[in-house]
């Protein structure tokens, strides 16, 4: 009864929280708000009213092209970020793990980390099309993050825990697996939540300036041509996917590491 009582004031909260940005939207939007002094201006926001219409006529007149916008950037993002996490999490389990692996690696790693995505954008484009271009930086976003947590995943094992699993019988292999994996995991799940938000950040960045579609692309077009109204629903599409990503994981990292309460940032 009690932790049902709190799962409905947590979402209540929630709820409250939306509401509150939605008041705040409409009264930046209603009032036009003006301040030379802090240097922001309001009067061009469009109203809840207007980004409504707006996606009404989306939905009826532009559908299909609507439709390639989500799913290019969905496509860029999920390739990448599989790519990031099916190399990341290995290599940075391999580097917590092992001196041979850390040496030989880690400096590169660190060399490279600092880039950033946007940076390898003209390097990629010289060798590859646009889309393998747009894939390539959703994968450098995630890829890092991913990689340290695993490590640091790596590292919050306890020598305590090696030793009893040791004096048990357990030969390397089988540590690795049943003790170190397992330690490793809420961690990794959380370097995979920070990775698919950078995936996210990075592929909106690199469709604006180098990309053909995604909704990177139409957000900056958008703007480009004063559809202000049209930029909103962009904004308010990513901010779905995003969740919705997010959200996804957070949910596999609870269910593949019930020892835990993981829950990806989100307590």
């Amino acid at each position: 009864m009690n932790q049902s009582f709190l799962k409905h004031k947590q979402n209540i909260l929630r709820g409250i929280s939306i509401i509150c940005l939605f008041i705040i939207w409409w009264l930046l939007a209603e009032f036009g708000l003006q301040s030379d002094l802090l240097g922001f201006d309001t009067t061009r926001w469009p109203t809840a009213w207007q980004v409504i219409q707006a996606g009404h006529s989306l939905l009826t007149q532009q559908l299909s092209t609507m439709l390639r916008h989500i799913g290019n950037s969905l496509y860029r993002v999920l390739v990448g970020f599989l790519l990031a996490a099916i190399l990341g999490v290995p290599l940075g389990l391999g580097i917590g793990w092992n001196q041979i692996i850390r040496n030989l690696t880690f400096p590169i790693i660190e060399i490279l980390r600092p880039i950033p995505p946007l940076a390898w954008i003209p390097v990629i484009l010289i060798a590859f099309g646009t889309n393998t271009t747009m894939i390539f930086i959703t994968f450098i976003g995630a890829f890092f993050p991913i990689v340290l947590n695993s490590i640091l995943g790596v590292q919050s094992v306890e020598e305590v825990e090696v030793r009893a699993a040791e004096s048990l019988g357990a030969d390397e292999i089988r540590l690795f697996k049943e003790v170190v994996i397992p330690k490793a995991l809420p961690s990794v799940f959380t370097g995979l939540s920070v990775g698919m938000g950078i995936a996210w950040i990075s592929i909106v960045a690199a469709e604006m300036i180098a990309g053909d579609y995604g909704l990177g692309y139409f957000v900056w077009s958008m703007y480009n041509t004063l559809n202000y109204s049209h930029v909103v629903i962009g904004m308010i599409l990513l901010g779905l996917l995003g969740y919705l990503c997010s959200t996804l994981i957070r949910y596999l990292g609870a269910k593949l590491t019930p020892w835990t309460k993981f829950q990806g940032g989100d307590k």
